[in-house]
């Protein structure tokens, strides 16, 4: 009878749950111990940390059966305070005036406050009464961060990157609008011509457009698979 992955999750849990802390162990020894594939434990062993390194906390609800954030995922940790506020703003939808949240009820990683400075006012917007909320530009900075920690997860699976060790990559969606557009723009090209894509003609857009276009970049590679963008 075929497993289903989660008992091969619990079976796997179990085994290492025996082992010491202060040792090592090979794939081999965590395979005599599960009876699994090699491949098996080493992708599920990549699992567990990509989950303990990237997943938010969740519940399942009894009463509904659906799923709640109970706490975002350790990765923001590591973000800059700006990078967090943005993200923060992008989650809660604070994306007008209405929906702006008071800076008193937003508080970052290092236990504080956040504070706007001139680096922040690109893609933050302020309201009368301390309420900030994200800019055009800033909701797009969120979709670059997202994207790139996206990538940093595939980039792990495919053995590029050592995220047990925190060594992790920097994408340039991150440095949004770092260069000029037309720079961005050549970039969104070449990358679809390296990843077997089209290639689409860029054009002289207007501001709008433009970013519209590095959007529609982001959400392929935050959502490979064509899943509803969450904006």
């Amino acid at each position: 009878m075929k497993r289903r992955p989660i008992q091969i999750m619990a079976g796997l849990i179990n085994a290492l749950n025996s082992f010491s802390n202060d040792k090592e162990y090979s794939i081999n020894k965590i395979h005599d111990e599960t009876n699994y594939h090699w491949n098996t434990v080493n992708d599920y062993i990549k699992l567990i940390i990509l989950v303990k390194k990237f997943a938010p906390e969740l519940k399942i609800m009894k009463e509904t059966n659906e799923i709640a954030i109970i706490k975002q995922s350790p990765y923001f940790k590591t973000l800059n305070e700006m990078e967090q506020l943005v993200l923060y703003l992008f989650i809660s939808r604070a994306f007008d005036k209405q929906s702006a949240i008071n800076k008193k009820e937003i508080i970052l990683n290092n236990g504080f406050n956040p504070q706007i400075s001139e680096e922040f006012k690109e893609f933050i917007n302020c309201t009368s009464d301390d309420g900030y909320y994200l800019s055009l530009k800033g909701k797009f900075r969120a979709q670059g961060i997202l994207a790139s920690i996206y990538t940093n997860m595939v980039d792990f699976i495919e053995n590029k990157i050592d995220i047990s060790s925190e060594k992790i990559s920097e994408n340039w969606l991150l440095n949004f609008y770092g260069d000029d557009k037309n720079s961005y723009l050549e970039k969104i090209k070449n990358l679809r011509v390296k990843q077997g894509r089209k290639s689409e003609k860029v054009e002289d857009f207007t501001e709008k457009k433009q970013l519209n276009e590095i959007l529609k970049f982001s959400k392929r590679q935050l959502y490979p698979k064509g899943i509803e963008s969450i904006v």
